[in-house]
């Protein structure tokens, strides 16, 4: 089992219920910029997603490392809203390291 901060889940919430709502999870699921990854792409859909998650203060690496994550959690579930409950429930659940 992984174990993830409190801060690590709830930009994770923030970025899967983004994705839910720009109605992008089969592009973030298959997103495999060799070239530029997350963090450097160009492309509109992750453009979208990052000024949907402007007020979580990302960096580039951050906004990377929270999109690698939320790729990892929809690959292993389908459905996006179960997905979105599962964090809930992991934040709700103390499933946490330390703050």
């Amino acid at each position: 089992m992984t174990i993830y901060t409190s801060h690590e889940l709830k930009l994770l919430l923030n970025a899967v219920t983004a994705i839910k709502e720009l109605n992008c999870a089969e592009y973030i699921k298959h997103f495999d910029d060799n070239s530029a990854g997350f963090m450097w792409s160009t492309n509109e859909t992750v453009y979208k997603l990052g000024m949907a998650l402007v007020t979580d203060g990302h960096s580039g690496a951050s906004f990377a490392c929270t999109m690698h994550l939320a790729q990892t959690f929809l690959t292993s579930n389908d459905d996006i809203d179960a997905t979105i409950i599962n964090i809930q429930n992991m934040i709700n659940n103390n499933n946490i390291v330390a703050e």
